[in-house]
């Protein structure tokens, strides 16, 4: 019999706008990414403002690290996220 890794999965949530400098050019967001019900890591992810406007942000930042785990800092770190990588 074989077990097999449960898939990794990421959690996304924008800083709120309270938090954000106006005069900067990027979105931070809180990404966490978890192991079953265990999390693994958590880090910081940019986005330009354009790209934190879209309605369904959130679910492509996760969609992103699927796809780039590659790209993806470790624990505590930052990562600029290009969310027009993400193909349909």
């Amino acid at each position: 019999m074989t077990f097999s890794k449960p898939k990794l999965k990421f959690s996304a949530e924008l800083f709120p706008r309270e938090m954000v400098d106006e005069a900067g050019d990027f979105r931070h967001c809180r990404i966490e990414e978890f192991d079953g019900q265990d999390m693994v890591r958590a880090f910081v992810g940019n986005l330009t403002r354009s790209q934190a406007a879209r309605q369904r942000a959130e679910r492509d930042i996760e969609r992103w690290c699927e796809l780039n785990p590659g790209k993806l800092p470790a624990e505590g770190g930052t990562v600029l996220i290009d969310l027009d990588e993400i193909r349909r």
